[in-house]
């Protein structure tokens, strides 16, 4: 085969492909499960793939850039033991910088890159540990 007809179908590979990518629909919310392949592999972030599986009853969440807000994903836990989420972050090289509003008993944590980078992530949780939501906030 000439290099002419390699290039050639090399081109039109790119070509198909740019356009099935822009006939997908982006969603600017999503509710998903792991077994969900194309939002669990499309939505959510490389280190809330990674984060421990505190709970056996978890969900992602995935919300779009819009209105001056960052993309967030998320991994909802309806319960465990959020220090092993807290240790999870630090491994990352992450530091809990303040806790947030505690309203209802509800905390929320804000944990920034020891490097300076400029994402971040959220522990929202209860004083139950009933629902945990481990948010990664990306720049």
């Amino acid at each position: 085969m000439s290099l002419r007809k390699i290039v050639f179908i090399l081109f039109g590979v790119i070509v198909i492909q740019c356009i099935i990518l822009a006939l997908i629909p982006w969603a600017d919310h999503a509710d998903y499960h792991e077994n969900d392949t194309y939002s669990y592999y499309t939505y959510t972030d490389v280190s809330i793939k990674k984060a421990p599986r505190i709970s056996s009853s978890y969900y992602f969440t995935y919300d779009a850039p819009q209105d001056g807000l960052m993309e967030r994903s998320s991994i909802v836990y309806l319960d465990g033991d959020v220090e092993i989420i807290k240790v999870y972050l630090e491994k990352l090289g992450y530091y809990l910088s303040e806790l947030g509003s505690v309203e209802d008993g509800e905390r929320e944590e804000y944990w920034f890159r020891t490097d300076g980078g400029g994402d971040m992530f959220t522990i929202s949780y209860g004083s139950e540990n009933d629902t945990i939501i481990l948010t990664k906030v990306s720049s």
